[in-house]
């Protein structure tokens, strides 16, 4: 197993990255200063295991522009891959991953973050799954025909899951696809819990306890992740992280909030989903991807290798793997 934050130690996963709203196949394949990923820095890191998030800014453009947008993200995704000479796979199983672990490949899922694109169409959701999408964010910061948001939710009512929600969720059950409410208000996340096979995560965000926002997760979102599960990969994002000025929020502040969600829940439901790409500023001790093994190497001083490894990848991974059987 080649790389990670320790010299032969576990492999890092990141749950979600926005690569694909901001690179050129090319620039993320070379390698690229002015941004936060790039692959040679993602595999000098150890990362190699990462959802790359399909995007479009629902602020602008209709229903056809965003799903032009999701299309011509794919076909990018597929320019790295054969610009990457082999250092890059779409991964659609458990084995895929293990396969690639042992030859030093980046493994990408794809994620549609938010369902505005495809209005009511369930038989769009299904063909953007035939084209590898792996996970499902059902609903971005706008709430959509599937889902109430939890920004809308804070400033109005949350009506949560809406009934074409409801036969979207037995799709992705039937479709084995992971199912995401990072975005999505505590109501919709409950709704989904209630009737899906397996537990929706929180690919990437943060804790109401530390920082009272609606994008975070309330204690008892928490409380369900951990009795049933399921995953949290945590936000990078300072303003997730802290109301503190930037100066003050470090790699440290990441490692707190870890070692308290290990202690007040369970560190089995804990990852990473960094953001990067969709952030505009990190930790003030971080710049890019390349720093993503400091949290790890300063957890594995205070945990146990087998609890660290965890968090870095493995608890995900075994996630993953539930979904798929």
């Amino acid at each position: 197993m080649e790389g990670g934050f320790i010299s032969g130690s576990s492999p890092i996963a990141d749950l979600h990255m926005d690569v694909l709203s901001v690179h050129t196949p090319e620039s993320f394949v070379k390698g690229s200063s002015r941004r936060q990923t790039d692959l040679p820095r993602m595999l000098a890191s150890g990362v190699r295991l990462a959802v790359f998030s399909l995007f479009a800014d629902p602020r602008s453009g209709n229903r056809s522009t965003w799903l032009k947008e999701i299309k011509d993200q794919i076909e990018k995704f597929k320019k790295i891959v054969t610009l990457s000479d082999g250092k890059v796979a779409l991964i659609r199983e458990p084995a895929d991953v293990e396969q690639n672990l042992e030859k030093g490949i980046l493994s990408v899922m794809l994620e549609i973050e938010g369902l505005h694109p495809v209005g009511y169409s369930l038989y769009d959701v299904e063909l953007l799954i035939d084209e590898g999408v792996s996970v499902v964010t059902v609903c971005w910061n706008n709430s959509n025909r599937f889902a109430t948001s939890a920004v809308d939710a804070a400033s109005g009512e949350d009506r949560g899951l809406s009934p074409l929600g409801e036969k979207l969720v037995r799709i992705l059950n039937e479709r084995k696809v992971i199912i995401d409410c990072s975005h999505a208000s505590d109501a919709t996340f409950f709704d989904i819990l209630d009737i899906s096979e397996k537990p929706p995560i929180l690919s990437h965000s943060g804790v109401r306890h530390f920082r009272n926002i609606p994008r975070n997760a309330s204690d008892e979102v928490l409380s369900a992740i951990e009795s049933t599960g399921s995953i949290i990969g945590m936000n990078l994002c300072p303003s997730f992280l802290s109301r503190r000025a930037r100066k003050h929020i470090t790699v440290q502040t990441v490692v707190e909030q870890i070692l308290y969600l290990s202690e007040r829940f369970s560190p089995n439901m804990l990852a990473l989903g960094s953001d990067l790409e969709g952030i505009r500023y990190l930790p003030s001790d971080m710049k890019g991807v390349e720093d993503i093994p400091l949290i790890f190497e300063r957890l594995s001083r205070i945990m146990s290798e087998e609890t660290v490894s965890g968090i870095a990848f493995d608890n995900f991974f075994r996630f993953f793997a539930s979904v798929r059987e």
